[in-house]
């Protein structure tokens, strides 16, 4: 009320309006918050602190090219130069310019060392950039800053799984808070996560290693999975995550498990295939498959939920080269979710066989693998599944890829039967498809000489 009061009676009190602004923008009204901070510089467009507000709203818009703009200006004007950059830094990462964030946030970091943020993303953008060592050392600066953030040290535990060093992982995120075996050891363990549905079907395959230690395993995952995991994990109480956990005496998060039992590239377990799809459900599946060559189920999309879905995720019309032009192969499409939207856009040509409008959970999915020869999908559950099922999966991955894959392989020791198709060049999915189709190729000559 004071500062309503203050710009009726001087409408050229400049930090009244600003003030304004801020309320308005802690209230989550950003357009209002900017009309406050637009009629704040017109009292005094020199004010580095305003152009900064105006920054914020226009961030918090979406109109990140505006931002940026304010940003320069309120930098030019005086406004602390780490923070603006850092700001710089942040708009250009969220439009996906790598280097040009990298840039701004060294510059930042060149002011203030210690400003844990601009190394954290510092090192998000190098491990974009497949600058993995230089990652590293951005990460091991972002941890040394701010120790008691689970987050600095988090990202620095992927960047070493991506590379490979596993010890080094496993280090960066343990804390004397931390489960440990010995600590498992005749108690009834909850099993549990937030994680993707890749995740879980990646990481359920501990359960038996916890099992072996403890008096009870429960394990509690989405409720698609639930099939799958009973089949799999019989030795453990597997409950949905819908309901309320059973009673327990620890709760353990399944990626944790992999520190926990000190895993390492040739410690992996369940080399083998360590799910299964239910045989009837299977033999139900199986009339639709077209066994006329080789049979291929493949997806093109992931989770739209998660951040960089639209860099792992090709779509549809990338497949289009592929899906027409290999002889003798049979496409299943699997895909479900928002990546569906390409099907009703009539992205799917009449050959292929769309059986994912008739998927509503991972038993379903399962059961269609059983029948198939091959699947090729992105980053996403299904490559997972396939994979854990003990199917030929062929990953299409982008540039940089996620730590699992880790670098410069193209097998993975999480999955035996799993062949990952690599971009050369960010962005250059047509590289992939190149590679797939002559990969495709050479399956079906070899089908054929078995024939003959």
């Amino acid at each position: 009320m004071r500062l309503r009061q203050m710009v009726a009676i001087s409408p050229a009190a400049t930090m009244a309006h600003r003030n304004l602004g801020v309320s308005a923008a802690d209230g989550g009204d950003a357009a209002v918050a900017l009309r406050r901070y637009t009629r704040a510089i017109a009292c005094e467009p020199t004010n580095h602190r305003v152009w900064s507000a105006v920054a914020s709203a226009r961030t918090d818009l979406g109109n990140r090219s505006a931002a940026a703009s304010a940003w320069r200006r309120a930098l030019t004007l005086g406004a602390s130069e780490s923070d603006a950059l850092y700001n710089l830094g942040v708009l250009a990462q969220d439009g996906d310019r790598w280097q040009e964030a990298a840039a701004a946030y060294r510059r930042a970091l060149a002011i203030e060392p210690r400003h844990a943020a601009a190394a954290g993303n510092l090192g998000a953008c190098l491990s974009e950039l497949g600058r993995t060592a230089e990652a590293i050392a951005a990460f091991e600066a972002a941890a040394a800053s701010e120790p008691a953030v689970f987050r600095r040290r988090h990202a620095l535990h992927l960047e070493h799984l991506k590379a490979g060093s596993f010890d080094a992982a496993w280090a960066a995120i343990t804390d004397a808070d931390s489960p440990s075996v010995d600590g498992l050891r005749g108690r009834t363990v909850l099993l549990y996560d937030t994680c993707g549905y890749g995740d879980f079907i990646q990481f359920m395959r501990y359960t038996p290693l916890v099992r072996a230690v403890a008096r009870q395993v429960c394990l509690r995952v989405p409720a698609a999975l639930v099939g799958l995991a009973r089949r799999a994990f019989g030795h453990a109480q597997v409950v949905s995550a819908d309901a309320d956990p059973p009673a327990h005496d620890i709760a353990v998060r399944l990626l944790d498990l992999p520190r926990l039992f000190g895993t390492t590239g040739a410690t992996i377990p369940a080399a083998g295939p360590y799910l299964s799809a239910d045989p009837e459900r299977a033999r139900q599946w199986l009339p639709r498959i077209d066994r006329r060559g080789v049979a291929v189920g493949f997806a093109w999309a992931g989770d739209s939920a998660y951040p960089l879905n639209h860099l792992r995720s090709p779509g549809l019309d990338v497949l289009g080269p592929l899906l027409s032009d290999v002889d003798g192969v049979r496409f299943h499409a699997l895909q479900v979710g928002a990546g569906r939207v390409d099907v009703r856009n009539g992205g799917l040509p009449s050959s292929v066989l769309d059986l994912g409008a008739d998927i509503h959970d991972f038993d379903h999915t399962a059961a269609i693998v059983a029948g198939l020869d091959l699947v090729i999908s992105p980053c996403t559950a299904v490559a997972h599944l396939s994979a854990a099922l003990g199917k030929p999966t062929w990953v299409m991955l982008r540039h940089a890829s996620d730590w699992r894959w880790m670098l410069d392989r193209d097998d993975s020791p999480w999955y035996p039967s799993l062949r990952l198709f690599r971009q050369r060049r960010p962005g250059r999915w047509d590289e992939v498809i190149e590679d797939l189709r002559d990969a495709l190729a050479k399956v079906r000559r070899n089908q054929e000489k078995g024939k003959t």
